[in-house]
C-alpha cells in the first residue's frame, strides 16, 4: 500500500527538484525544504548532493 506524503514533504520535494531543473530557487527556500525533509524523517530522499550541502549549510546558519 503507498502512503501519501504529508502537504510539507510533498511541497520540499517539489522545491528541490525545481532547484535540480536549474529553476530559480532562492538558497532560504532551499534551505527551509531540506529543514523540513530533516524534520520530517525524510532527508534521505533529497539527493546526496542536497544531503552535502545541507550539513553544510546546517553550520554556516549555528555560527
Amino acid at each position: 500500500m503507498l502512503t501519501q506524503d504529508a502537504p510539507e514533504v510533498a511541497t520540499a520535494i517539489r522545491v528541490i527538484e525545481r532547484a535540480l531543473a536549474d529553476e530559480p530557487v532562492p538558497t532560504p527556500v532551499r534551505i527551509s525544504a531540506l529543514r523540513v525533509l530533516e524534520r520530517t524523517g525524510n532527508l534521505h530522499r533529497a539527493p546526496r548532493m542536497y544531503r552535502g550541502a545541507w550539513l553544510f549549510w546546517e553550520d554556516e546558519l549555528a555560527a
